[in-house]
């Protein structure tokens, strides 16, 4: 596709036509719809849509078809020193399974966890993908006691290391810039913000659904790169 590079370790180029520097990459940005869901209800409702289409695609799913995937991730207080630290405490859960909408589900405002949103992480017709997705998950399942065998599971920085050929220690930030060709924004004030706040600022929303959508992205260019 055009405007992508593979990573310099995997480039034919010859050093005269450089890779794009780090510096000169735009930011990257999330142009759909972002909902955000503070009600059990509601929650349940969007994850049975999503269930629904995941169920009108099964049949090619294990065909050469790709699978139904969704961009996974999920935030809690990393300095919210008033809980137990091996509490496991999710405060939001992100989804994103294509270019036009991500759905934030904030559990900190939810009196339980959302019945559908249960069905759709043990759902193993439905991947999850994401960097370091198996600590999202494992914490929801101490949390909620979710049953998930982790087969659904894909970790970004285990693809990209069997697609581009490497071994390397990915962020989600370092896979957006070698594979995307973008910046990811990571302020870190933002990323160690509250999320167990009634009222989340527009800072941590745009975060928060920009890094699901980021996740997807990479499953879905990543995926194209392995049928080349």
């Amino acid at each position: 596709m055009p405007g992508r590079r593979l990573p310099t370790w995997m480039s034919s180029e010859s050093e005269n036509d450089p890779k794009m520097s780090e510096a000169e990459m735009k930011p990257m940005e999330f142009c759909g719809k972002i909902v955000l869901v503070a009600n059990e209800n509601e929650a349940s409702l969007i994850c049975e849509e999503l269930l629904q289409e995941c169920r009108a695609q099964a049949p090619f799913t294990h065909s050469d078809w790709s699978p139904f995937v969704v961009g996974f991730d999920a935030e809690w207080d990393v300095n919210n020193y008033s809980r137990n630290p091996k509490s496991a405490v999710v405060d939001l859960v992100q989804v994103c399974c294509s270019e036009q909408t991500v759905y934030l589900f904030h559990l900190a405002r939810m009196n339980s966890f959302p019945v559908e949103l249960k069905r759709l992480i043990e759902n193993p017709q439905i991947v999850k993908t994401g960097v370091n997705v198996r600590g999202d998950i494992y914490r929801l399942q101490r949390q909620f006691n979710l049953s998930n065998k982790g087969s659904d599971v894909i970790d970004l920085g285990e693809l990209a290391n069997k697609v581009l050929k490497c071994n390397q220690t990915w962020s989600l930030d370092r896979l957006c810039v070698h594979v995307l060709n973008r910046q990811l924004p990571k302020t870190e004030s933002i990323r160690c913000s509250q999320w167990s706040e009634f009222n989340l600022s527009s800072d941590q929303i745009k975060y928060a659904a920009l890094d699901a959508y980021v996740s997807w992205k990479l499953y879905c260019d990543l995926a194209n790169y392995s049928k080349t």
